[in-house]
């Protein structure tokens, strides 16, 4: 990984210098962050899901089917409740994002 360590695993500065989390971490730091990406990955795509199930329809999981629907699949799918709770109510009043698919065709020089 490159850069430095997020919180709390950064490195500790003593008068010996340099100091990490240890040799446990450091064989687990792997996997530890590979996880964390797989978990920000299924967040953002259950968060624009919802976001745009709310902003559909009602913002209100009783009364919209389509977002009762996605909650119970995110649930099943270990989404955090912050996350569900933030992205299923839409606040009016707010500057409105949309999320459309593109497709981006880009060109350039070959690469030698």
């Amino acid at each position: 990984m490159a850069g430095p360590l997020p919180g709390r695993h950064q490195a500790i500065e003593t008068r010996q210098g340099s100091k990490t989390m240890g040799r446990i971490f450091e064989k687990r730091k792997a996997s530890i962050f590979k996880t964390s990406a797989q978990k920000s990955k299924l967040f953002s795509k259950y968060g624009r899901q919802l976001y745009m199930a709310a902003k559909n329809g009602v913002p209100d999981p009783d009364a919209n089917p389509s977002l009762r629907a996605l909650v119970e699949k995110a649930k099943r799918d270990n989404v955090a409740s912050h996350v569900l709770k933030r992205r299923s109510r839409k606040r009016p009043g707010r500057a409105v994002k949309t999320f459309r698919p593109c497709v981006t065709k880009v060109s350039g020089p070959a690469a030698r």
